[in-house]
This record gives C-alpha cells, sequence and structure tokens, in this order.
C-alpha cells in the first residue's frame, strides 16, 4: 500500500521544447567535417556520404578516386541527376555549357559541412529544381594542420 507523501515534499517537472526553424520553410540536411572524418568513405570522395542522407539516392557505380564526375550520379528527390546545383562555399561550380561535371572537388579534410538542400528552399539557392549541394570549406590558420588516412578492406 503507498504512503501519502508529507506536505514538505516537492516535485517539480521541466520539458526543454524543441527548437523549431521558422525562418523558412526548407528540408535539408547536414553532414558536419566531422561526421565525413569519423567515417571510412572509398576513395575519400565526400560525395559518398550523401547517399545517408533522405532523399538522396547515389547511383555511381564506383567511388575509388575523386574526379569531376563525382556528383553525377547523385540524384535529389528523384530529379534527374543533371537537375541540381552543387556549389562550393557559396559559388556554383557545375560546368552546365557541357557535361554537367564539377570544376573542383574539395578535398575531404577541407570541409567544414555539406547542406544538402531538398526542398522548399529559398531562392537564392533555386537555380535548378533538384536540389542544392552546399560545401562549406574550413577557414585557414598560421598553424599546420595534417592528417593521415590508413584503410584497408579485406579482399576475398
Amino acid at each position: 500500500m503507498l504512503q501519502l507523501g508529507a506536505i514538505t515534499e516537492q516535485v517539480t517537472v521541466t520539458a526543454q521544447v524543441a527548437v523549431v526553424q521558422t525562418a523558412s520553410s526548407e528540408r535539408s540536411s547536414l553532414v558536419s567535417g566531422d561526421h565525413l572524418n569519423d567515417l571510412s568513405l572509398k576513395g575519400r570522395d565526400p560525395f559518398g556520404y550523401l547517399a545517408l542522407l533522405p532523399g538522396v539516392v547515389d547511383l555511381t557505380a564506383s567511388r575509388d578516386l575523386e574526379s569531376a564526375y563525382s556528383m553525377d550520379g547523385i540524384s535529389i528527390n528523384g530529379m534527374i541527376s543533371r537537375s541540381k546545383n552543387v556549389a562550393v562555399d557559396g559559388f556554383t561550380e557545375m560546368d552546365e555549357g557541357g557535361n554537367y561535371t564539377a570544376f573542383v572537388t574539395p578535398n575531404q579534410d577541407s570541409i567544414a559541412e555539406i547542406r544538402v538542400l531538398t526542398n522548399g528552399y529559398q531562392a537564392e539557392y533555386g537555380r535548378q529544381a533538384g536540389g542544392t549541394i552546399n560545401v562549406i570549406t574550413k577557414g585557414g590558420s598560421r598553424d599546420f594542420h595534417g592528417s593521415g588516412h590508413w584503410d584497408h578492406r579485406a579482399s576475398t
């Protein structure tokens, strides 16, 4: 049988409300630089991580090496792969006059974050209907930073 508590006892229930982004109606996903560094990606191609995001499909057969064709097989929300925009630090880097390849593929270690805008994004990103992949690079400093990676895949 439960006993009644004394009048001097007090119970306080607190809860935090989830912060809702109300500045725009965009639907996006963020890949931080820490995520890229913590996951061993084949070929160290940063676009290989995007296949783990909702709404993104990667049809690239192999990501053995970074190349100008790294983002060619990436499709956002079912749109054809050529209907997306890829930007590095806000500048579009797609060769739209030719074969829709990238002028520059950033090194995985130089990336601070990758934001994939899939739907409802603001007009400043509206170059293509299929979404926007926005790569933000790290800022520089006077200090030397380096990294080393060894990834081994067992062949059976």
